[in-house]
């Protein structure tokens, strides 16, 4: 699938679930254009997306894709050398990784966080 078309799709999901309040889709949907935009390497555009997917996730108390989607939000940051808003999102994933008892996520975002320590060094 071609990203533009991917763009509109999103779209029109997001506005189909706004009409009929299904903020599960309308989030998800969120998320996904952040990626999009992403690999489109329009960063403004994704980090705005994966913030509001990682608002409504906090707000809707689904912690496990708040943590993907924050840990999204840092992979972006990162990519732009924004190296302390990355090792923010990664200290929460961290935070919500532990609660949950996730060890693998938990590595994960340690993992992240070192990577973030390394690339700061080479600069």
């Amino acid at each position: 699938m071609q990203y533009q078309e991917a763009i509109k799709y999103y779209l029109e999901a997001i506005a189909l679930a706004d009409k009929s309040g299904i903020i599960w889709e309308k989030v998800l949907a969120l998320g996904r254009l952040g990626l999009v935009y992403h690999a489109l390497e329009n960063y403004t555009l994704a980090i705005d997306y994966h913030s509001q997917s990682v608002e409504i996730f906090k707000q809707i108390g689904n912690r496990f894709r708040e943590a993907i989607g924050l840990s999204r939000l840092g992979d972006t940051y990162r990519t732009l050398g924004q190296y302390q808003e990355a090792q923010s999102c990664y200290q929460q994933v961290l935070e919500i990784k532990r609660e949950m008892g996730d060890s693998q996520g938990e590595a994960e975002a340690l993992q992240k966080l070192q990577e973030i320590e390394r690339e700061r060094g080479e600069q």
